[in-house]
């Protein structure tokens, strides 16, 4: 339905975040049955943005991108959210610098 996530999408996703807890790296991996436009922003648990971490088209099959810990302000608790043609999917991840 328009309203709801596309179930093949969920099936298939697989968005995973390693190691979590995390020193700071961290490895997200997602996969994908189709092209897709794909939009990835990391959030602290005010729901305040911290960063845009990709904007744009993603393939077919695993795709994966590297976060460090450059990329997170301080320890504590993140949100990682993934969206998918729409269909948006979110990961708790525990930093601790």
């Amino acid at each position: 339905s328009p309203t709801g996530i596309d179930q093949a999408i969920a099936d298939n996703l697989n968005f995973t975040t390693y190691p979590n807890p995390s020193g700071g790296d961290v490895l997200v991996s997602y996969n994908l049955i189709a092209k897709a436009k794909v939009d990835v922003r990391l959030f602290d648990m005010l729901g305040k943005e911290v960063k845009v971490v990709y904007q744009g088209n993603s393939f077919s099959g695993i795709n994966q991108i590297n976060l460090s810990a450059a990329d997170f302000p301080s320890s504590g608790i993140y949100m990682l959210q993934l969206i998918v043609d729409g269909n948006r999917f979110v990961k708790r991840l525990v930093i601790t610098q």
